[in-house]
């Protein structure tokens, strides 16, 4: 049972919506694949998930906080005498460990950090929160890799590494053992534990954008572009022939500017020069007051 249901982070949303609205830095665009390919990698992992048939409840993409310390864990699965501490890695290509110097290298020759040295970060700041929670179950931290093009040479048999064709062996294992949660102490805990999750925010970590390097106007949600025209209640995009109605149009791109500028304040105004191909004053002031809460009066009214 997933109890949390996987979402896309903040971070990687704002550079989705800040790909299609600008050129985005070169920088910035290696951030948005690396996390697009992170993203599906646990997606990927949570599909083979599915396939466990014993009890148990799967917890995904936690963020906490230990002794102002913090880690993040990609997919965290309770079983009955055991938690599964999983990081997911959606790695590509040929790469090389080094087992006498613990180091990890792409087969170019680049070295790149050990994921091993996250997991065991991982592996002992959660226990220290177990304990903090007043809990003990055993740990079995694994470190996942997913993607079928990946390789790594050279692993010794020892270490806690899932490749992408042990993956179907990793389920039936935990299928293989006994897992009954009807103790009521497997649910407090994944209660718990959510009830802990912190709130990063992903301003921090992106680059400066401004409202005036952004272009204005509703684009596709299928792909992507800016060539609608409006037929009646129902927006319609060139490219692609995908039809939206202009309300959920309104919302979804208010939805948008609510992310990509969290101090601002929500107006008919505002909303209507970020729509920008929706002429109707009435029609965004509707679509609001009917989607949000409506604050203040007359033309200083903002919504929330």
């Amino acid at each position: 049972m997933f109890l949390n249901p996987r979402t896309v982070s903040d971070e990687l949303e704002i550079l989705r919506h800040l790909n299609v609205r600008m050129t985005l830095p070169p920088k910035e665009i290696q951030s948005l694949s690396r996390l697009e390919k992170g993203f599906h990698g646990e997606l990927v992992f949570d599909q083979w998930l599915t396939n466990l048939k014993v009890e148990v409840i799967i917890l995904s993409d936690l963020l906490f906080e230990v002794q102002k310390t913090k880690f993040q864990i990609d997919s965290l699965a309770i079983t009955q005498d055991r938690l599964y501490l999983s990081e997911v890695k959606n790695f590509e290509g040929d790469y090389l460990y080094d087992a006498e110097n613990d180091r990890f290298f792409i087969c170019s020759g680049k070295e790149i950090t050990n994921p091993l040295h996250q997991l065991q970060r991982c592996d002992t700041l959660l226990r220290q929160l177990l304990g903090n929670l007043g809990f003990q179950f055993q740990i079995v931290s694994l470190l996942a890799f997913v993607n079928p093009e990946f390789t790594l040479y050279q692993l010794p048999r020892d270490l806690p590494i899932v490749l992408p064709t042990q993956l179907n062996g990793f389920i039936k294992k935990i299928n293989g053992a006994p897992s009954n949660l009807h103790s009521r102490r497997h649910r407090v805990l994944a209660d718990q534990l959510l009830s802990s999750i912190i709130k990063e925010s992903p301003y921090p970590k992106l680059f400066k954008y401004e409202y005036g390097q952004l272009r204005k106007g509703i684009y596709c949600k299928m792909c992507k572009s800016f060539k609608l025209i409006v037929r009646g209640s129902v927006l319609i995009c060139n490219k692609c022939n995908c039809q939206e109605r202009i309300d959920q149009a309104v919302v979804r791109s208010t939805y948008e500017y609510k992310l990509l500028f969290p101090t601002e304040k929500i107006t008919a105004k505002t909303i209507k020069e970020w729509c920008a191909i929706i002429e109707s004053d009435w029609i965004i002031r509707r679509t609001l007051k009917e989607t949000f809460m409506a604050r203040g009066n007359g033309q200083w009214t903002y919504y929330e």
